[in-house]
């Protein structure tokens, strides 16, 4: 297993999404309200941007931008706020710090990984940091750290044991997929390799 899949895995669905809810229910109600909200506006913009892609061919073919990448924007989401409320209140800037250092790398694998584009990865990073930057806006309660230390581990336990085969790693976006065709009526989704195909270039009329 590549480092880049390894690095990719801790912005997917099945380990961010979790691991997100479980600092929800663990935190103190108003603050849970406000990220939860974050995330729910956060994952419907992303969804939608791939949705319009994958059913009806919108997109931004300039920038090769055919959706939000999920996993940067979990990522710039989730890991800043989750090393902020890891760390005690004295060194919260630096689980900050470092949680954002893991969601840029996590986008980075994303292009590694030659799974998204710059523009995709970006945007990712954007939705994402607006998320956790409206979560972090207010002071964070400090509260029970070593049961959070005991629910990441947990989490990142279960999830990859339930997402260890690649099928089961696929499944959001083939989900997506089906979603999409379902709505747009289409019998085969959008994709970028085919849809966005360079035209073959015209020859001079002595070459053709």
């Amino acid at each position: 297993m590549s480092f880049w899949i390894v690095v990719s895995w801790l912005g997917h669905t099945w380990l961010v999404l979790p691991l997100a809810l479980m600092f929800v229910v663990g935190g103190d109600a108003r603050g849970a309200w406000r990220w939860l909200a974050a995330l729910t506006l956060a994952i419907g913009l992303t969804l939608v941007s791939k949705l319009a892609f994958l059913g009806w061919g919108i997109g931004l073919r300039a920038l090769d931008f055919t959706g939000i990448s999920g996993h940067a924007m979990y990522a710039a989401a989730v890991w800043p706020v989750a090393g902020a409320l890891l760390a005690s209140p004295t060194r919260r800037r630096l689980g900050l710090t470092l949680g954002g250092v893991l969601a840029l790398l996590i986008g980075v694998s994303r292009l590694g990984l030659a799974v998204h584009s710059p523009s995709e990865v970006v945007a990712g990073w954007m939705v994402g940091a607006a998320a956790a930057t409206w979560v972090l806006r207010r002071p964070l309660p400090h509260t029970g750290t070593a049961w959070r230390w005991a629910s990441i581990l947990a989490v990142a336990l279960a999830s990859r044991w339930v997402a260890v085969p690649p099928s089961t790693l696929a499944q959001p976006h083939q989900m997506l997929v089906r979603l999409a065709l379902a709505a747009s009526g289409r019998t085969a989704p959008y994709d970028r390799h085919t849809f966005w195909r360079p035209p073959h270039p015209r020859l001079p009329p002595g070459q053709r």
